[in-house]
């Protein structure tokens, strides 16, 4: 059972990169930014591929296990906020000159 939630998670992970990979194709001419830029990717697509995974488990055990899949429902939700925050926080402040 382990290896099919763990198969799952790899699933969507190569699923994801494979919707963002033309953007990441196109940022790997320019060198620095193009990898920067793809591990910031990978790490946030990995992020997203756990959370849409814990929600599917989530989901099959409600029904069994109620407590477990409110403590997953925690976890889920504690992720989806820092990407949140991340995503919020990670924009470039607009520099004013006088």
């Amino acid at each position: 059972m382990k290896n099919s939630k763990n198969g799952g998670l790899f699933a969507g992970i190569i699923g994801y990169l494979s919707v963002i990979s033309p953007l990441t194709q196109l940022l790997s001419y320019v060198p620095i930014l193009g990898n920067a830029v793809n591990f910031v990717f990978v790490l946030t697509l990995f992020l997203l591929s756990l959370v849409h995974s814990l929600l599917v488990i989530l989901i099959a055990w409600f029904r069994y296990r109620p407590l477990l899949s409110v403590c997953l429902l925690a976890v889920c939700a504690v992720i989806g906020v820092g990407l949140f925050l991340l995503r919020k926080n990670g924009r470039t402040p607009t520099v004013q000159t006088a």
